[in-house]
Parts: structure tokens; C-alpha cells; sequence
């Protein structure tokens, strides 16, 4: 006990002897070392009383400190419910969220290979109006050109006489297609 109150060692070794000794046969040493350990003795139970004497008041501020903690514990385990909540809700909408990233990612997948086709008929549409294009420009042109062209009537009419009677008659496909 009075090693684990702090005692000196020099007063530990010197306690022993002194109290397997009689009253009558201390000396003034012997003495000394009980006096000093019934010092240390009462100053432990001066401490001890001081506790049992502020025990209440301790309690009281122990009991305080309990209902703060108690407290903070309780809003502390609210707020966790409240965040576990929270958590489970996100998790569900990251869930709902990848899905519909996924559902526009292979929707994007489909709309670009439409768009690649539609591209792709774009450039031979593209193609053949170019060619349609060159073809008008090309009768256009014939179209428009200015020939300097003379009608040569008088030649034309020369040999309209030559022409045989035969063919300037009256022409019988009207009595054929009545019989």
C-alpha cells in the first residue's frame, strides 16, 4: 500500500524493522520512520475524505456531463439515421441514374448509326443532284446557244416541187381505218 501512495524507498526499507519492534524498544529513528508513513497515512485519507466530502457536488457535475454526452450521443445516432437515409435514397437514385444513362448511352448508339446511314444516302443524293446539275447546265447551254442558222426556204421549196404526185395525195388513212 504505501508503495503504490509514493512512499521513499529509504522510508519503505526502514518501516519494515521499525514496527517488528516493541514500543519500548524504538529508538528515536524507528520513530521517525512511523511518523513519516502515519503522515503519508493521513495525508491519503485527508485526499480520501476530501473525495467523500465533494462526492455529491462530483456526482452532480458527473450526472451534468452524463445528460450532455447523453444528449450529443442521441443527436448524433439521429443524425446517422438520418444519414443512412439519406445514403440509401442517393444510392438509389445513382442507381436509377446509371440506368438511365445507360438506356440514353445505347439510344445515342442507335441514333448514330441511323445518322451514319442518313449520311451516307446524304452523300449520294448529294452526288447525283451534282450530276443531275451537270447535265441541265449541259442542255441549258446546248439550249441557250445561238446558232447562226439560216433557213435555206428557197432550196427547201425547189425540191418540194421535185416531190411526185404520188405522195402529194390526199392521204387514205381515214377510208382505211372506216372499212
Amino acid at each position: 500500500m504505501l508503495k503504490k501512495l509514493g512512499t521513499e524507498a529509504s522510508l519503505l526499507s526502514a518501516i519494515g524493522p521499525s514496527l517488528k519492534k516493541s514500543t519500548e524498544e524504538r529508538g528515536p529513528f524507528d520513530n521517525m520512520a512511523i511518523q513519516g508513513v502515519e503522515e503519508i497515512f493521513k495525508s491519503h485519507l485527508g485526499s480520501l475524505q476530501e473525495q467523500i466530502d465533494k462526492a455529491d457536488v462530483l456526482k452532480a457535475e458527473k450526472v451534468a456531463s452524463k445528460d450532455v454526452l447523453q444528449a450529443a450521443l442521441d443527436t448524433t445516432l439521429a443524425k446517422r439515421t438520418t444519414s443512412e437515409g439519406a445514403l440509401k435514397e442517393a444510392e438509389g437514385e445513382v442507381t436509377v441514374l446509371e440506368t438511365r444513362n445507360k438506356d440514353l448511352y445505347e439510344a445515342a448508339a442507335r441514333t448514330s448509326g441511323v445518322a451514319d446511314e442518313a449520311l451516307a444516302q446524304h452523300a449520294i443524293t448529294e452526288g447525283c443532284l451534282a450530276k443531275a446539275k451537270e447535265v441541265l447546265s449541259g442542255f441549258t447551254e446546248l439550249l441557250e446557244r445561238q446558232i447562226p442558222f439560216q433557213f435555206p426556204f428557197d432550196e427547201v421549196m425547189s425540191k418540194a416541187e421535185e416531190i411526185p404526185e404520188a405522195f402529194q395525195a390526199p392521204c387514205h388513212m381515214e377510208s382505211v381505218a372506216a372499212q
